[in-house]
């Protein structure tokens, strides 16, 4: 064996068997070689050190299998909706203005905002417009998947939301929970207040508030707030608008200085 090498226990009688066999072989062949005169008996006593690696096993260190990391505030009960969640993400994939990352915190935020409302309903009322219907037949099913909240609609026509919805707020019965409708109708829920104030909301419970939501990102904010600024809509679609007027009347020299002394300010026109 060359110097350092180790072997196990099999192997290493194996060599010393064979070791001592070739040497008793060649001891007999020696003696009967020798000269009959020479002959002798020979007494050798070979004294050995047989030396042999032995690995002492200790009891073995095992490591506990590591608890799977969840997102602040959600564990092991959550672990449906979060699958949920990365399959939204996937879905969207960069069809957003958020980056990656963003993009997984505003998911995960509903899982976790929406764990104490699992198993409630949600009824909503909607104008049927191309948007709206395609919100309910995709959006729809992924936020039941990763809120646990069950969502029920009834899509009709613009004049039957703005019935509809009146009737509901003047009676206070709250039929509806969501109601999209038109954005004239805001401040009809305002006066009666029948409409939640989302800013006051937001306020009491900031924990419902998707870690990317800019309120001021929202366009024409002022068609969905009261006169101190408060948030009661959000808005969803647009609808074309444009103004018509005489060009001759807002051009005219003489209409427009009688405009100034009547009313103290230049006539303009509405894009000016």
């Amino acid at each position: 064996m060359s110097g350092g090498e180790k072997v196990d226990r099999r192997s290493a009688l194996k060599i010393v068997s064979g070791t001592i066999a070739g040497l008793v072989i060649g001891g007999v062949i020696g003696y009967l070689a020798k000269p009959e005169a020479a002959r002798e008996t020979v007494t050798k006593i070979v004294t050995e050190t047989v030396r042999e690696t032995v690995t002492v096993t200790g009891t073995p260190t095992i490591t506990p299998p590591t608890t799977p990391a969840y997102p602040p505030g959600l564990g092991p009960e959550d672990e449906p909706y979060l699958k949920a969640a990365y399959q939204l993400i996937d879905w969207i994939g960069g069809v957003t203005v958020l980056s990656p990352k963003q993009l997984e915190e505003e998911v995960i935020h509903y899982v976790r905002a929406s764990k104490p409302y699992r198993g409630q309903t949600l009824h909503i009322m909607y104008e049927a417009v191309p948007g709206a219907v395609w919100e309910e037949k995709n959006l729809g099913p992924w936020f039941e998947k990763i809120t646990g909240i069950k969502l029920t609609y009834e899509s009709m026509s613009n004049w039957e939301t703005i019935v509809k919805s009146m009737e509901d707020a003047k009676l206070k019965a709250g039929i509806y929970d969501l109601v999209g409708t038109d954005q004239d109708m805001n401040g009809f829920y305002i006066y009666n207040k029948s409409a939640v104030n989302i800013t006051d909301l937001l306020k009491r419970k900031p924990e419902l508030t998707p870690p990317h939501f800019d309120v001021e990102d929202f366009f024409l904010r002022a068609s969905y707030s009261d006169s101190k600024g408060n948030l009661y809509a959000l808005h969803a679609y647009n609808a074309f608008a444009g103004t018509v007027y005489r060009k001759d009347w807002f051009e005219d020299p003489k209409n427009k200085e009688e405009f100034k002394k009547r009313y103290g300010y230049e006539l303009k026109t509405p894009r000016q």
